[in-house]
């Protein structure tokens, strides 16, 4: 434990017990003695540590006890059990994390503050204030307009923590509500909410003017409410995944607020911003995108901005849910490769063990009957660890309570004679999520992810796409525009911050033109699909081309600077619709060089009855504008 300094005078007693073994002599010294440790101990750990938020000239800084205060958090939500809390804490600082979140307080919020003053690290305490209807947050209603005894409970109980624990030393601020607007009807409700927090705060700041107060909200949706009504705040916290964060100054300013904002939850793009697979199903990140985010992000983001105080990245946690293997660093007992991204960016030192690292994990055939054997395709290695525990699970979203949506569950596997693998689909109906499980001896754990649809049905398509003869062009340089067989209208995400122009000649790869793409925004993300016929999404329409017999994608790309990261692919209809594309496939983030390179995707397995998207390329803003240009995109 490092040294301790006071900050406030010691109690009268304290002082009384050191005048009499003064005067008593050395045998009540030997007495008193040990109970005096004991009391300096307890204040060394319950005596406040004053947080001062100052601007300066150039950006905003935070100090404890007058030193700068560099923020490097993480959110809590590890079990606070005595027999396990000091190893969660010596894990925090390998990772180099100086301050924790969480959400509210309860009958082990002692601990977790003794432990966290034990190891250095500081607390923003939250302070839960209940949402006005369910949503993602949990089942809970209320109503801040009418229910006058559950606000003075609400109310009651928020100061009852604050006079609890405002002195403790762990404690950096007051964290009040979590995306409680966001969770809100009407806009009554709204404004009322607002106002009674600011009579939280403002109280909260009579009692304790030593440490700031924070709120959180889901992206900016709380600020104009905060900015009217609740002038109590401190610094305006912000819940963002992927790289819309780069855009938080800009809003600042156009909101003319005048204050600092900390990423109370950061971290990889989300699931309710991620686009749809063929089947439907949600794309997660894989484990590249969710390092790049930290290891490119937190830099970008957060250290260059000057407004921002630092962020809470999400989630140092142990569950093994849906929720957790999205965006937790940790499952069970296994480290992801985002858990040393985040030892990375917060101390410099690399991984001590490399993940093994997942190449592909795809099934070419994605639609079956209940407990079919499929073929997978999963390609895996380990620089340092040949020996590979493989595993596949899977998630089922579609019907059950919260916690059977969230629950992920063993799959039946085999390995094949070739060394390939099988999984057998699960014996219900619907679309379903699958895992595979890459896990060393360290024991750090990559995960893959893909989508099942199962049927009685099993993979019949109804009405085929037009035959294709091969190879096909998506685009050439001898086809005009007009007569492509794929449009580019599939428009998603910050598509205002986008422009392809098919008509470049600007260097092609094959005379005249090629495509040139340029995204203005720093932030955010932009997907683009070529589609058959155009602005169709599925629905009632058939269409697409039937390009059985083709054994490969192909396409030719090169961006203006090297160094952009774009995915590609194909297939994006999702079989909820009754056109659908028949198989999927993407190469995941790929980084672009300066010079023109042929980029392969390989269509074995692929059921190629009907593709009706012909080619995607999604993208997240990269802290900057960028540029990059496409060619000879064909099926052959």
């Amino acid at each position: 434990m490092k040294e301790q300094k006071f900050v406030v005078n010691p109690p009268r007693r304290m002082l009384f017990l050191f005048k009499n073994t003064a005067n008593n002599g050395l045998t009540t010294s030997r007495k008193i003695l040990p109970a005096c440790i004991l009391v300096i101990f307890i204040i060394s750990i319950t005596s406040y540590a004053q947080v001062k938020i100052e601007k300066a000239v150039d950006a905003y800084r935070m100090s404890v006890d007058g030193k700068p205060f560099e923020l490097k958090g993480v959110t809590f939500g590890m079990p606070i059990k005595e027999d396990s809390i000091d190893a969660s804490f010596k894990e925090l600082q390998n990772l180099g994390v100086n301050a924790i979140r969480n959400w509210g307080c309860g009958n082990d919020t002692q601990l977790l503050l003794d432990t966290a003053a034990k190891y250095d690290i500081k607390v923003l305490l939250g302070l839960w204030m209940r949402h006005g209807r369910s949503g993602a947050e949990g089942d809970d209603n209320f109503n801040y307009v009418n229910d006058e005894k559950g606000k003075e409970n609400q109310f009651n109980d928020a100061i009852k923590w604050v006079n609890k624990f405002k002195d403790h030393k762990a404690l950096l601020g007051w964290g009040v509500g979590n995306e409680v607007i966001l969770n809100i009807g009407s806009e009554e409700e709204k404004v009322a909410y607002a106002k009674f927090l600011e009579k939280v705060c403002s109280e909260i700041k009579k009692l304790d003017p030593n440490h700031p107060i924070f709120s959180a909200g889901a992206w900016t949706i709380e600020w104009k409410y905060w900015k009217q009504y609740v002038p109590s705040l401190d610094v305006y916290g912000v819940n963002t995944y992927g790289w819309g964060a780069t855009a938080l100054p800009d809003e600042l300013k156009k909101n003319e607020i005048d204050k600092p904002y900390v990423l109370t939850e950061f971290g990889p793009r989300g699931e309710w911003d991620a686009p749809k697979d063929s089947n439907g199903l949600k794309i997660e990140p894989s484990e590249k995108e969710k390092v790049d985010t930290i290891i490119q992000g937190v830099p970008k983001m957060v250290k260059a901005n000057k407004e921002c105080l630092g962020a809470f990245i999400f989630n140092f946690g142990k569950s093994t849910n849906h929720g957790a293997v999205w965006l937790n660093f940790k499952i069970g007992d296994a480290y992801r490769p985002y858990f040393w991204a985040i030892r990375e960016v917060y101390t410099g030192n690399k991984s001590p063990d490399t993940c093994p690292e997942i190449y592909e994990f795809t099934i070419p055939n994605s639609v079956v009957k209940p407990e079919d054997w499929v073929p997978v395709v999963l390609k895996v290695s380990d620089k340092e660890d040949k020996d590979i525990k493989i595993s596949f699970n899977y998630n089922y979203r579609e019907k059950g309570s919260r916690e059977e949506k969230d629950a992920i569950k063993p799959l039946n596997s085999r390995k094949n004679d070739d060394g390939s693998y099988s999984i057998q689909a699960p014996k219900d109906e619907g679309l379903f999520k699958i895992y595979a499980y890459c896990q060393d001896s360290y024991p750090n754990l990559s995960i893959a992810y893909t989508s099942l649809f199962v049927t009685k049905q099993g993979g019949g398509v109804g009405e085929p796409g037009q035959k294709a003869q091969l190879p096909f062009f998506v685009f050439d340089n001898t086809t005009p525009q007009t007569k492509l067989p794929y449009i580019p209208s599939g428009l998603m995400g910050n598509f205002k911050a986008m422009k392809h122009n098919m008509e470049c000649t600007d260097n092609p790869h094959s005379a005249p033109n090629c495509i040139e793409v340029t995204y203005s925004a720093t932030g955010e993300w932009i997907g683009l699909a070529w589609q058959s016929p155009a602005n169709d999404w599925g629905g009632e329409k058939a269409g697409g081309y039937d390009l059985t017999g083709a054994k490969s994608f192909k396409f030719w790309a090169r961006g203006k600077e090297g160094g952009e990261k774009v995915k590609f692919g194909f297939g994006m209809i999702g079989r909820e619709k009754k056109y659908f594309d028949t198989a999927k496939k993407e190469t995941g983030d790929l980084v672009l060089e300066k010079e023109w390179k042929e980029y392969t995707i390989s269509l074995e397995g692929c059921d190629l009855r009907r593709i009706k998207t012909g080619f995607t390329m999604f993208f997240g803003g990269q802290g900057k504008p960028i540029t990059f240009y496409l060619d000879d995109i064909r099926y052959e």
